[in-house]
């Protein structure tokens, strides 16, 4: 298929790209926030709703907080009311909306204290 940014266009994008990545600070300084992304927790549909989401969840959590991990991202499916109220429960809050190509993803982040 064709894929509209690739070819020989895109190449001076990853000339740039490296550049930046060369010149950027390798050991950015304490003040700032760590962040984590989780991209994917994922339980069986026969094995939810015996605590499995929570405990990966709350294994993930505690794996960044030793980390120092300050602020933690995850996007979710708009439409899935248990991993929504799970995460409210785990003490993340809704920071956007944004469309996908399954549809509707919720922006949520919580912030870590050690």
């Amino acid at each position: 298929g064709h894929y509209p940014g690739l070819g020989l266009r895109f190449v001076p994008r990853l000339a740039v790209l490296a550049w930046n990545y060369w010149k950027a600070e390798k050991n950015p300084p304490a003040a700032r926030p760590a962040m984590a992304q989780v991209l994917s927790i994922v339980v069986a549909p026969e094995m939810q709703r015996r605590g499995i989401g929570q405990r990966l969840t709350e294994l993930a959590l505690a794996a960044l907080r030793q980390a120092r991990v300050t602020l933690v991202r995850l996007e979710v499916d708009a439409a899935k009311e248990a991993p929504i109220r799970l995460y409210q429960k785990m003490g993340f809050k809704e920071i956007a909306r944004l469309p996908t190509p399954r549809g509707l993803a919720l922006v949520m982040t919580c912030r870590l204290s050690f």
